[in-house]
């Protein structure tokens, strides 16, 4: 047993395959902490924040701490790969916006896009994913247009061989009619040698969600209103 000291807010850990190396993303810094299990020993940390700049989502700014929030990771676990192909994947909780607001707010659905950022184990090169606004979710907002959604608040990530699956919300300001759903889950999934990860989201699950709570609801009403019962005690 052992302790050691990481970046500020450490948010989660990946183990490699052998377990001799563990990665701790941390959360204020916009870093990941690479750890060496048996020393309990900070090997070399690496910096998010520039990957997120290279981007152009942020404007014109500088590199600095605290600009990522890198929120879960995980690590290549496929023994048979070498090192060099190895790679670390973390998700930035907060989507990015990628166009400026409509002033009548019509694109608010779609104007923001996830990030997922890739570490190249073998030299600590950061890279990036994007994860695409969903342009239709089955839904129709005030005007009559389909309503979309974007990913945010991405959870977690997790990796299946080639394939990386993502956890998080898909965020929708402008909204469905009727409902008026604003966000719902979604999931996405991509090949990893590939630079975009195709995200889809599940309206059945948000309408059978409704439908099960106006049946709940509905279900209490009804048992509030009925008159208590007799029961006579033997």
């Amino acid at each position: 047993m052992g302790t050691w000291r990481s970046g500020s807010e450490p948010t989660s850990l990946a183990l490699s395959p052998s377990g001799r190396t563990a990665y701790v993303t941390n959360w204020t810094d916009g870093t990941v902490s690479v750890v060496d299990t048996s020393a309990l020993e900070v090997t070399s940390t690496i910096d998010l924040n520039p990957a997120l700049v290279r981007t152009g989502y942020l404007g014109d700014v500088e590199p600095r701490a605290a600009l990522a929030h890198p929120r879960c990771d995980h690590g290549d676990q496929r023994r048979r790969l070498r090192r060099r192909r190895r790679s670390l994947l973390v998700t930035e909780y907060f989507a990015q916006q990628i166009a400026e607001l409509q002033s009548d707010g019509l694109n608010a659905d779609v104007n923001k896009t996830g990030v997922v950022y890739k570490v190249n184990l073998a030299d600590y090169a950061v890279s990036t994913i994007t994860l695409a606004p969903i342009q239709d979710i089955g839904f129709r907002d005030v005007n009559g247009n389909p309503a979309g959604c974007f990913p945010n608040q991405l959870q977690s990530i997790t990796l299946n061989g080639d394939y990386a699956y993502v956890t998080s919300v898909c965020a929708a300001p402008e909204g469905p009619e009727g409902l008026k759903v604003t966000h719902q889950g979604v999931r996405g999934a991509g090949r990893l040698p590939g630079g975009t990860i195709s995200s889809w989201s599940i309206p059945s699950a948000t309408w059978s969600l409704s439908a099960r709570e106006r049946s709940v609801r509905t279900s209490l009403a009804s048992r509030s209103q009925r008159p208590p019962s007799s029961r006579s005690s033997t």
